[in-house]
């Protein structure tokens, strides 16, 4: 975090100090990447390569996975969470002597499966270690047929992930199967995240809805979209969500996964999960699992983004001069850290690992290689946790904002609104799809976003709050999502802004924007026609900061570009938000304080020592 400016707020404290205390309560946020007590059990069930035909398939396809478990499990009646795993699209078979691949299923002979199930075994090691059950499913079947299919198989998917659920309920509740009675009692089938890769993070997202018209039979309270495939741009609502967007990514190269965020956040008044986005401006596609990833695996894997990108691009290409791509390392701590963090948070009801999935400054120690400007986190709060003042979602935005009052443009300030299905050209984007994939050219609505635009250091832009809502204090942070036009402004300095608010007895506070976030940075990439991207990052600001106003009687929001001579600014999802412990899961055992919009606990959580056996919190799907 830069250093903010040295203002004081009505307690008399200066910001520097409020600093220093909102990174010791960073450091107190435990580390979800660090294993725990728990040992854990691998197993392999294998049914056949043609034992389920689903009814939205064309072909019958194999039932076969692994499951993690706690060796603790086979001495105590205890039930465990349970997150499914799905991986994505990738050959199917190998040659066992010339170890060439191929997509046909079932695999001929001289030939075995590429078992790209596997490929996330080292996140189900952790998530194990600290009480869950964790189950990966095989699609390969799917994957050798997907294309022929009018959703590219992702209806099969959500019916074969929904029947490997429906195996290990019997499983756990009567027995049976490979493991006769080894399992019984102890899933929690209420209880259920998910994760899908590629087209399997779009399998998930079809699961959870199917699971949901089929009156929700398992409870799934968390659904973690990788690097996914948006085709068919199905909106869930109801589940907390985590889409993960690698900025190298070589084949989902427009991101489609952040409409899985966008689509959710305003299309349903009665939503009340949040939801969450993650880049990783280092990441490719493949790396996030082992079978796909070069040396790892006897059939190999390949750099994604040598598909068809230049090697020397500076921060995508791995033979770039001082690169900035992650390494396989890197990247897969990335995913477990902030992974474990998303299930502990909305499975495992542990409220104290929420920072890392909203502040946009927190690293776990397991991922000490990355920093502020490698990471960064979108968070969109349950509606019931915010208040919403301009969505930028019409373009009439630029005058009433979505509380009713005026915006007021000023000074050398342009502003126009695109995206939304507006179009870019307002907006003076000309980038690809891939370059703007919150707009994209395959669907007419995306992203609505205001275009800011300054020559020089007068302009401001300032949304007024209505009398009736004038009163804040009991949100903590404002918030807004950002990114920098790159079509208008692609050079150094990155940007910044002063944040004003303005209250009715005429009292000023500015912030600086800048420092509570790196968002504001100039999108890096020189690889035409895919670099560099937009994507928006989440700027929250802890209203304690402004503590010259008086936030019961708050009456402006002012952006001033006082900061650079010029610049152009794509903002949207201009709210007033409660932090995550006033409303992301309930804590009854441990005591909380706040240091501006951090969270931290007394002491430190052992996931080994916590009760699983009867969770009564429950959150998200109104089918359930």
């Amino acid at each position: 975090m830069k250093k903010a400016k040295t203002l004081f707020s009505k307690w008399g404290i200066v910001l520097p100090v409020l600093l220093l205390l909102l990174h010791t309560a960073h450091a107190q946020t435990p580390d979800p990447g660090i294993p725990g007590s728990y040992s854990v059990v691998k197993s392999e069930y294998n049914l056949g390569d043609m034992a389920y035909k689903p009814a939205d398939f064309p072909d019958s396809v194999e039932v076969r996975g692994s499951v993690f478990y706690p060796s603790a499990m086979t001495t105590a009646a205890a039930k465990y969470p349970v997150i499914f795993l799905l991986h994505g699209r990738h050959d199917t078979c190998y040659d066992t002597s010339s170890l060439s691949t191929s997509g046909v299923w079932p695999c001929p002979p001289g030939s075995a499966p590429i078992t790209s199930y596997e490929g996330y075994d080292y996140l189900a090691n952790n998530l194990t270690s600290h009480g869950y059950i964790v189950i990966s499913v095989s699609c390969n079947s799917i994957n050798a047929t997907d294309n022929s299919v009018g959703d590219y198989g992702m209806q099969g998917r959500a019916e074969l992930l929904q029947h490997h659920m429906d195996l290990w309920n019997t499983w756990t509740t009567t027995g049976g199967g490979p493991f006769a009675s080894l399992f019984v009692g102890h899933l929690d089938m209420q209880n259920v995240g998910t994760m899908g890769h590629s087209r399997g993070g779009e399998g998930v997202v079809f699961n959870a809805l199917y699971n949901r018209s089929l009156g929700s039979p398992y409870g799934i309270h968390a659904v973690l979209t990788l690097a996914p495939v948006d085709f068919e741009r199905h909106v869930l609502h109801g589940i907390p969500l985590l889409n993960i967007a690698p900025y190298c990514d070589g084949d989902v190269n427009d991101l489609q996964g952040v409409h899985f965020y966008d689509d959710s956040r305003y299309s349903d008044t009665t939503d009340e999960a949040p939801k969450h986005s993650i880049l990783f401006m280092g990441a490719n596609h493949d790396f996030f699992n082992t079978v796909w990833t070069p040396g790892s695996y006897i059939a190999g894997g390949v750099d994604d983004w040598l598909y068809g990108f230049s090697p020397y691009d500076p921060q995508c290409g791995p033979l770039a001069t001082g690169t900035h791509r992650f390494d396989t390392t890197t990247q897969k701590n990335a995913l477990l850290a902030y992974a474990a963090a998303f299930y502990r948070v909305y499975i495992g009801h542990e409220t104290e690992y929420s920072p890392i999935l909203t502040v946009d400054d927190i690293h776990p120690p397991s991922t000490s290689t990355l920093d502020s400007s490698q990471v960064f986190v979108s968070y969109h709060p349950a509606r019931f946790q915010r208040l919403d003042v301009n969505r930028s979602d019409s373009s009439n935005k630029l005058t009433v904002n979505s509380l009713q009052d005026s915006v007021l443009v000023g000074g050398t300030l342009t502003a126009d609104i695109c995206g939304g299905g507006l179009g870019m050209a307002s907006c003076g984007i000309s980038g690809s799809s891939a370059q703007v994939p919150h707009e994209g050219s395959y669907w007419t609505i995306g992203l609505a976003q205001t275009n800011l635009v300054w020559t020089d250091t007068t302009a401001y832009i300032d949304n007024r709050i209505p009398n009736s809502l004038e009163d804040v204090s009991a949100y903590d942070n404002l918030v807004f999502r950002t990114s920098v036009n790159f079509s208008l402004y692609s050079s150094a300095p990155n940007l910044d802004l002063t944040v004003e608010l303005v209250d009715s007895f005429g009292a000023v506070s500015d912030v600086d924007a800048g420092a509570f976030t790196h968002a504001l940075f100039v999108q890096p990439g020189t690889q035409s026609g895919d670099l560099p991207k937009t994507v928006f990052n989440t700027v929250s600001i802890p209203l304690g900061y402004f503590g010259a106003v008086d936030l019961t009687h708050v009456t402006d929001i002012k952006f001033k570009f006082n900061q650079t001579p010029s610049g152009a600014l794509l903002i949207s999802d201009l709210a007033f938000a409660k932090s995550p412990c006033n409303g992301i899961a309930a804590s009854t055992s441990d005591s909380i304080g706040v240091a501006g919009d951090t969270v931290f606990f007394s002491s430190a959580v052992n996931a080994a020592t916590t009760d699983f056996v009867s969770q009564l919190w429950n959150f998200g799907d109104p089918g359930s």
